[in-house]
């Protein structure tokens, strides 16, 4: 066991001497290595920092160039379309005040036609009575003038003379 322990103990000195030496070297080494990744991480946070700012500038244009001259063109699209629809307004009111004229006049005209026919019929209804008078006082004057006229004739055409007046009154 001594010789085994001491064996035991020599490795653990060459251990603990190669440690000594490793360590330093170990301690290096973590220290490049975190510099190296302090480094790495300070490069991708600048990377992130110009994609962010790359990003923004994209968005900022996007909304100068796209979305601005698209909003401007839809509401000059909608005052254009709001002024349509009022001339269209407009002409629609004057075509419907021209019709309202037209059918006015057409009334009067109907109107005035319906009188026409009117007047015709009464000044027809009057003709006939009037040429029956004029036709038997003709008729009694020439009779009188060749003086074959009679009192009884006289008679009865004064009475139909006198029917034909009370129609037409």
């Amino acid at each position: 066991n001594l010789i085994f322990g001491s064996g035991k103990t020599e490795i653990l000195k060459e251990i603990e001497k190669t440690s000594f030496e490793l360590l330093p070297k170990l301690n290096h080494a973590v220290n490049i290595f975190e510099s190296e990744s302090d480094m790495k991480t300070q490069e991708l946070l600048i990377r992130e920092q110009f994609i962010l700012i790359g990003t923004l500038l994209t968005l900022f244009f996007e909304a100068l160039f796209i979305v601005i001259p698209s909003i401007k063109f839809a509401k000059r699209k909608e005052e254009e379309l709001n002024k349509l629809n009022k001339e269209l307004e407009e002409r629609i009111n004057l075509a419907v005040d021209e019709n309202n004229k037209k059918e006015k006049v057409i009334q009067k005209q109907y109107y005035i036609n319906q009188t026409a026919e009117l007047i015709n019929n009464i000044a027809h209804q009057w003709r006939q009575p009037l040429s029956i008078i004029s036709t038997i006082a003709s008729g009694m004057k020439i009779q009188k003038q060749v003086g074959s006229l009679e009192d009884n004739e006289i008679e009865k055409n004064l009475d139909s003379i006198i029917r034909k007046t009370q129609y037409l009154s």
